[in-house]
């Protein structure tokens, strides 16, 4: 008879999460620490919005989400300080009387840790960390491109006419957008859509939280360079 080859062992959902996001980091280069504390920052804000009605929400400082480096398990922990007595409904703090029926050791001021993980929290875990990753990576995009264009400050360039409207011109610079306000024009030219245009990069901006998601450029056809 013929030897049963040995089946290849089954990932859990924990392993392929931990194993697409070493994966991704080492691909585009982001640090792969920082996208674990920045899933686990998003876990905490996730198990706060799905706690139970009438159930007391820690606050943000005593709550500790964790993902483990190797076999992606992920536990919440909730801290609680131990008082006399709790004059005020809360979730930040215990009673030694309680405490003391978790370890019989606890004394006044001590901090009890409980972990609190929700049951299926890994998936969760698994849908939180895609939206992050997703998010991780545009701003990782806008940073590339604010880079290559800040180079470009102060520099003639070739733009396609994308849109125009009251405000200016809107126009295709490779990897970004150029705006082209109505004091930056020639008097008098029109311009068309799909128009090539020679302009002049006056700022490159970073973008705030008003207007484009991408790199802010601003561009001339009037300037005297």
């Amino acid at each position: 008879m013929r030897a049963k080859k040995n089946a290849a062992p089954v990932k859990t959902q924990g392993q392929e999460l931990v194993e697409a996001i070493a994966a991704l980091c080492q691909e585009k280069g982001i640090s792969e620490e920082m996208l674990f504390a920045t899933v686990e920052d998003a876990l905490k804000k996730a198990y706060q919005k799905n706690l139970p009605n009438g159930v007391l929400v820690p606050s943000p400082n005593n709550i500790t989400a964790t993902i483990d480096r190797m076999t992606g398990e992920v536990h919440v922990y909730t801290r609680r300080l131990i008082v006399e007595e709790i004059e005020t409904p809360t979730a930040d703090q215990i009673t030694l009387e309680e405490a003391r029926k978790i370890k019989d050791t606890y004394q006044m001021g001590d901090i009890v840790e409980t972990d609190v993980t929700p049951r299926g929290f890994l998936r969760v875990a698994a849908q939180t960390a895609k939206g992050v990753i997703v998010q991780r990576l545009r701003e990782a995009e806008r940073g590339r491109v604010y880079d290559e264009y800040i180079d470009k400050e102060n520099e003639i360039l070739t733009a396609i006419v994308r849109r125009v409207d009251q405000k200016g011109v809107f126009l295709e610079l490779g990897r970004t957008e150029g705006v082209l306000d109505n004091s930056e024009m020639i008097p008098g030219e029109v311009l068309k859509e799909d128009d090539h245009v020679k302009v002049y990069v006056l700022e490159v901006h970073r973008a705030g939280p008003v207007g484009p998601r991408g790199p802010q450029v601003r561009v001339s056809r009037i300037h005297p360079n």
